[in-house]
C-alpha cells in the first residue's frame, strides 16, 4: 500500500455555511436575531447568509470571529470552499449538456493520435482545452469561418467538415509552437526553390528533414499534420502569431507527387500572395478561385519547366522516357507523372513510378 497516497472526497452537493454558522448560534442559545444585533447588521443580512444567498465576506467572518469566537478564516474557508463546489457542480451540469456538441469532433481519431486524453468522461472539457476556449460560444467566436479564411489546397468536389478541419489546423497551431525559424530571412525563399526542389529524387522521407531545414531558413515552419476522417484537405498556408509563416500538409491520396505539388501550390501563396497576407478573409469566390488557379500553375512550372514539358509531352511517353526527363528536370519520376496523369486524365497509368507514403 502507498502511504503517500490519500483518499480525496469530492463533494456530490454544496453546503452553504450558514448551515455551520446556524449549528454554531444554536448551540450557544443564540437568535439570528442576537447574532444581527452582536454584529451590527440587519436581520434580513444574516437570514440570507444562513440560506446561502448572500456570501460570507471578509468583513463579516471577522465579525463572526469577535461574537463566536470561532476564527475569521475558518468561515472565510467554507465560504471559500461552497462557492467553489458550487460552480464544480454547475459547470459539471452545463458540461453534460454539451457533451452532443464534443460529439461533432473526430474524437476517436484525436485520441488516437494522441491530441487530446483518452477519456470518454470528460470529452468537452478535453476539446475546449485543446483549442484554448473557454466555452462552445468562445469555440464558434474563434472557428466558425475557418474553412473560409485559409487559402487550403482541397477538393472542390468534396464537402470539409468544419469540426474535422479545425482540429487539424489547431493541432498543427500546437505544433508549431515547438519549432522555431530564421523569420528575418523570409525573403530568401525564392532562392531556396532549386535547393528544395533537388532532394524530391530521394525518399520523400528527406522533406521531413532537409526540407523542413531548409524552409526553417526562409522563415517557414513546415509540419505534416494527420489527416482526419471528412477532411479533403492536403495542405494550408498560415501567417502564425509569432511572424513565421506555417506550411501545414496533410498525406491525402499519400503519394510522392500529391506531397510536392501540395508543397510547392503553397509556397507559391506565399510568393504570389503576399500583399493578402495568405488569407481569404472577404474575398470574393471568383478571387479566390484566380488565388487557386495561380498557386497551381506556379506548382506545376516549378517543378517541372513549361517548355520542357510541352516538349516531352510532344514524344513517345512511356515508363523509360519518364525517367528520362524526370532525370533532366532533377525531380522524381512520381512528379512526372502526377502531372502527365493530371493533363491526359489516365490515372491508373505508371502509378508504380510514385513512391507510396505511409505515417511512421
Amino acid at each position: 500500500m502507498d502511504n503517500n497516497k490519500t483518499n480525496q472526497y469530492i463533494a456530490s452537493i454544496a453546503i452553504p455555511p450558514g448551515e455551520t454558522l446556524l449549528e454554531v448560534i444554536e448551540s450557544m442559545g443564540m437568535t439570528q436575531k442576537e447574532l444581527a444585533t452582536r454584529m451590527g447588521r440587519p436581520i434580513k443580512t444574516i437570514n440570507e447568509i444562513i440560506k446561502g444567498k448572500a456570501a460570507i465576506t471578509p468583513e463579516t467572518a471577522s465579525q463572526l470571529e469577535r461574537v463566536l469566537g470561532v476564527k475569521a478564516s475558518f468561515w472565510s474557508n467554507l465560504e471559500t470552499n461552497y462557492r467553489a463546489t458550487l460552480y464544480r457542480l454547475e459547470e459539471a451540469d452545463k458540461l453534460a449538456k454539451e457533451e452532443a456538441w464534443a460529439k461533432k469532433f473526430p474524437l476517436k481519431k484525436m485520441k488516437e493520435y494522441g491530441w487530446i486524453p483518452n477519456d470518454y468522461k470528460n470529452n468537452v472539457k478535453n476539446i475546449l482545452s485543446f483549442f484554448g476556449v473557454a466555452s462552445p460560444e468562445a469555440w464558434n467566436n474563434v472557428w466558425h469561418d475557418v474553412q473560409c479564411g485559409y487559402p487550403f489546397r482541397k477538393s472542390v468536389k468534396l464537402n470539409v467538415d468544419i469540426y474535422a478541419l479545425s482540429s487539424w489546423i489547431r493541432q498543427g497551431e500546437l505544433a508549431a509552437r515547438k519549432k522555431t525559424v530564421e523569420i528575418d530571412n523570409q525573403n530568401n525563399l525564392t532562392e531556396m526553390l532549386a535547393e528544395l526542389k533537388k532532394i524530391s529524387c530521394g525518399p520523400s522521407s528527406a522533406l521531413q528533414t532537409k526540407g523542413v531545414d531548409i524552409l526553417a531558413k526562409s522563415g517557414i515552419k513546415l509540419l505534416f499534420v494527420r489527416e482526419l476522417p471528412n477532411m479533403p484537405v492536403n495542405g494550408v498556408t498560415r501567417k502564425l502569431n509569432d511572424g513565421s509563416i506555417l506550411i501545414q500538409l496533410s498525406l491525402r491520396y499519400k503519394t510522392n507527387d500529391q506531397v510536392w505539388f501540395s508543397l510547392f501550390h503553397e509556397i507559391g501563396h506565399i510568393l504570389l500572395h503576399k500583399k493578402y497576407d495568405f488569407t481569404f478573409t472577404n474575398k470574393s469566390s471568383t478571387e479566390i478561385k484566380r488565388m487557386e488557379e495561380e498557386a497551381d500553375v506556379f506548382a506545376s512550372n516549378t517543378l517541372i519547366s513549361l517548355d520542357e514539358y510541352r516538349k516531352f509531352m510532344q514524344g513517345n511517353v512511356n515508363e523509360n522516357t519518364i525517367r528520362e526527363f524526370a532525370k533532366e528536370q532533377k525531380i522524381a519520376p512520381g512528379i512526372v507523372v502526377g502531372r502527365w496523369q493530371h493533363d491526359t486524365k489516365k490515372f491508373n497509368m505508371y502509378n508504380k513510378l510514385k513512391e507510396r507514403l505511409t505515417w511512421a
